[in-house]
């Protein structure tokens, strides 16, 4: 088993794109990769100029390079706001600040 990206260009700060393909072609490599859930093989990955390859999934993500998984580990019993509770709670690695973010949301409404 092997994995190799080839080349990749830099593209323009602010600009979209997309990574498109056939299953199998490398879309999902490509994100892992970048936000380092695999190690490449060879080459570097630079992100806005600091070479980033030896950095932990943690650090890439502090830089602002995350990405998103398209299934979604809800609890179908809870509320969308609960379980957005629950999510920042296992962010911020304990107690939030709930009563805050309810008011907040009242205003919003």
């Amino acid at each position: 088993m092997s994995r190799s990206a080839g080349s990749i260009s830099a593209v323009a700060r602010g600009t979209i794109h997309a990574l498109i393909g056939p299953n199998g072609a490398g879309k999902t490599t490509c994100f892992n990769l970048l936000t380092k859930f695999l190690q490449p093989t060879r080459g570097r990955i630079v992100y806005m100029g600091r070479d980033i390859t030896a950095l932990a999934p943690a650090d890439v993500a502090r830089l602002g390079l995350v990405r998103s998984f398209q299934i979604s580990a809800v609890f179908p019993h809870l509320t969308v706001l609960e379980n957005v509770r629950i999510a920042l709670q296992r962010k911020r690695g304990g107690f939030v600040r709930f009563l805050a973010l309810e008011t907040r949301a009242r205003r919003l409404r």
